[in-house]
């Protein structure tokens, strides 16, 4: 064999030893670098899971509604008399004091015949005494005696009915309120009936909401509670209302918060989450991404045990933030796959690497959600 084909099989023979050793060098390096399983001697694969070790925290569970804010108390005005309004009182959408006058009708004749009427009522007296008198002599029978007594309260009963039409020709506030609506204007004629105006009570407060079956029994009056309004105010008063029916249709109870609204700056027809404190129960907080259904469709998570097998625990959800959710029903401590848990069987025996990042509630810095339950 010549020079020239020795020199080129010894660079063909180098150039294959060179090849091979990376090919070694760099297959090593990707198997370190994924670490999607480990090989033991004698044993199937193992899976590769992070997880975390944590304790559950006593959590307030809330029963949270939809509500809307209404008047505690609505109330149609309306005329008691006929005659034209001479006067306006309130205007509307003001804030008026009970007993405060809203309008007022012409009085017309109404004092010309109180005044008729108070002259009848002491000419029927006088003519009842004296019918007692004559009765008393023997020169009067008892029947002109109860004629005359009835002539009497005759007359009375028509000098209060005089008297009541000339009060009700001033239509006054029930109660305290907010004038929502003012139907007259001076010059109008008013018959009795006629509506007057809306007089609406605000303070308090109502928040009006709806509570399902599953619910109801965990609620009772004069439980406290708190309302975020969508005007962005927060508001805390009591339940003083649980229907005690359900809705035909929807098969859910109507329930009532009364809050506080000095000045009745806070109007009617806003909508909000009303949070009612229940009861308080040990919690774990978790991402909810680490939430799993088994077969039968089961909401839990998975855990690993001391001996790293993998566990499905079933779950309850006790309340949720836009970071994660609050679970019972776990065990006090646990240590939670937080990486890999789609690829892990409940059963299997996976390799255990701990995972130090840690999820946190949405109100973090203020614990007050936290192992406190409202009085």
């Amino acid at each position: 064999m010549n020079k020239s084909i020795l020199i080129a099989l010894s660079i063909f023979a180098i150039l294959l030893l060179w090849l091979a050793s990376r090919f070694i060098i760099g297959n090593g390096e990707e198997n370190d670098s994924a670490q999607p399983t480990v090989t033991e001697e004698g044993e199937s694969p193992l899976l590769a899971v992070r997880v975390r070790r944590q304790r559950a925290q006593p959590v307030v569970r809330e029963v949270i509604i939809h509500g809307k804010t209404d008047a505690a108390r609505k109330v149609s005005i309306k005329a008691e008399t006929a005659g034209r309004v001479i006067l306006v009182g309130a205007e509307r959408g003001a804030l008026v004091d009970k007993g405060e006058l809203i309008a007022k009708i012409e009085m017309r004749d109404r004092n010309n015949r109180l005044a008729q009427s108070k002259a009848l009522l002491k000419q029927r007296q006088l003519e009842h005494e004296a019918s007692q008198e004559l009765a008393e002599k023997g020169y009067q029978s008892e029947t002109k005696v109860a004629e005359s007594f009835a002539a009497l309260e005759a007359a009375r009963l028509q000098v209060e009915t005089i008297s009541i039409d000339i009060e009700k020709t001033r239509i006054l506030a029930p109660f305290a309120g907010i004038l929502g609506e003012r139907y007259i204007e001076e010059g109008d004629y008013m018959q009795d009936g006629d509506p007057v105006g809306l007089l609406l009570e605000l303070d308090p407060l109502i928040i009006k909401g709806k509570v399902t079956e599953r619910e109801i029994d965990a609620l009772k009056v004069g439980m406290t509670g708190k309302a975020e309004l969508a005007s962005g105010d927060i508001v805390q008063g009591r339940l003083r209302y649980l229907a005690p029916y359900s809705d035909e249709e929807s098969r859910t109870y109507n329930i009532e918060i009364e809050v506080p609204n000095a000045g009745s700056h806070i109007p009617a027809g806003l909508t909000g989450l009303m949070f009612i404190p229940v009861e308080t129960t040990l919690a774990h907080y978790l991402s909810s991404a680490l939430l799993s259904l088994d077969d039968q469709g089961v909401l839990g998570i998975k855990i690993v045990d001391e001996k790293d097998n993998v566990i499905f625990v079933p779950a309850q959800l006790v309340k949720a933030d836009t970071n994660g959710v609050w679970l019972s029903g776990l065990p006090d401590e646990v240590r939670v796959i937080t990486v890999g848990q789609g690829f892990a069987r409940d059963g299997d025996r996976v390799l255990a690497r701990m995972d130090t990042e840690e999820v946190l509630p949405v109100d973090a810095k203020d614990r007050s959600h936290v192992g406190q339950l409202q009085e």
